[in-house]
């Protein structure tokens, strides 16, 4: 369980990051709030795919 939160602290960290350095990239709804909103939660879908293994292998080790 603790994986996870930390996953998903991690994930959101990275998405932030990601998000700052490169702007909406997927055009996911017409109004741009929403689309950035929107923008975001695939950064952070994307970066849990990666912060995952990371973590689980530092927790495990």
């Amino acid at each position: 369980m603790a994986a996870v939160v930390l996953s998903a602290s991690l994930a959101f960290l990275l998405a932030g990051i990601g998000w700052l350095v490169l702007p909406s990239r997927f055009r996911l709804a017409e109004d741009q709030q929403q689309n950035d909103i929107l923008n975001f939660f695939v950064f952070v879908g994307i970066s849990f795919v990666a912060a995952f293994p990371v973590v689980f292998f530092v927790v495990g080790a």
